[in-house]
């Protein structure tokens, strides 16, 4: 191994001449969470008017404190399988599952063929419609 650095000597001549003279970006906690706290309001400005929009009809803009994130929550308007999808067009894993057993995910295609099928009867607004229990005749 003659001629060769180890990875210690390579980290530590890359060290070497890496202080910056000026004083470091996010070098204590606050600075970080502000700066963290900003990247999030400039990526996610769809979110954030939907957000305002909600405010003025219901206090928190929001009816479920568990979805509520600071500075304000996403706006998530598609889901499919295990995926999210935000307002601003950012794709997500759903690790959470709506804080449900949702173990079928997002709008699973038989489940959401069944609510098709159990409402579209229900959807001719036009002429009053005949309520019927499950399973008996229209």
């Amino acid at each position: 191994m003659r001629g060769e650095k180890t990875l210690s000597h390579k980290l530590a001549a890359s060290r070497e001449g890496a202080v910056p003279d000026q004083a470091l970006v996010n070098s204590d906690l606050q600075s970080a969470l502000a700066e963290a706290r900003q990247a999030y309001i400039d990526r996610n400005p769809k979110s954030f008017a939907r957000h305002q929009e909600a405010c003025e009809a219901m206090p928190g803009g929001n009816t479920r404190t568990t979805l509520h994130n600071a500075p304000f929550p996403l706006t998530v308007v598609r889901g499919e399988g295990c995926r999210l999808w935000d307002a601003d067009g950012h794709e997500y894993i759903d690790v959470l599952g709506e804080y449900t057993a949702g173990i079928y995910g997002h709008s699973h295609p038989v489940i959401r063929a069944a609510i098709d099928r159990a409402l579209e009867p229900r959807l001719e607004l036009w002429r009053p419609q005949r309520r019927t229990r499950p399973g008996s005749p229209s």
